[in-house]
């Protein structure tokens, strides 16, 4: 039995059915998450052509959370993301939430450019607390 799946699990934010998300401006969400989960974290990279992590040299990503559908609320800490910090080496502080999350969605400010940017990819991890 895989018991990773049982403290954690990966929900990536869709463009429609894709996980390659335009770097348009424009808004990207998860689908519905369960409730069991006591924690998220969540990842972001942009890709070139390629298939190869790249860093943008302009643009922004905030990250939002939903307890309940419709409502929206950004993070106090680190729910802003610098794109020119999301690269193959990443130094963007990983936005963390330790509270009900159902829904996530990052939402590209400003225009994401630069090394050949093609898309994005943005995960929200949920596991247990230890």
């Amino acid at each position: 039995m895989d018991t990773a799946n049982l403290f954690s699990k990966v929900y990536p934010c869709l463009h429609n059915t894709s996980q390659r998300l335009p770097i348009t401006q424009a808004t990207y969400m998860t689908e519905r998450m369960p409730d069991d989960f006591q924690q998220t974290s969540v990842f972001i990279a942009f890709y070139n052509d390629s298939d190869q992590i790249v860093a943008p040299t302009a643009g922004e990503v905030k990250i939002q959370v939903s307890p309940i559908e419709g409502q929206w609320h950004d993070l106090n800490m680190n729910g802003t993301i610098m794109a020119n910090t999301v690269g193959a080496t990443a130094s963007y502080v990983v936005p963390q939430i330790n509270s009900l999350v159902r829904w996530g969605r990052v939402v590209f400010n400003n225009q994401i450019a630069g090394n050949n940017v093609e898309y994005a990819r943005a995960f929200f991890w949920r596991g247990i607390s230890a």
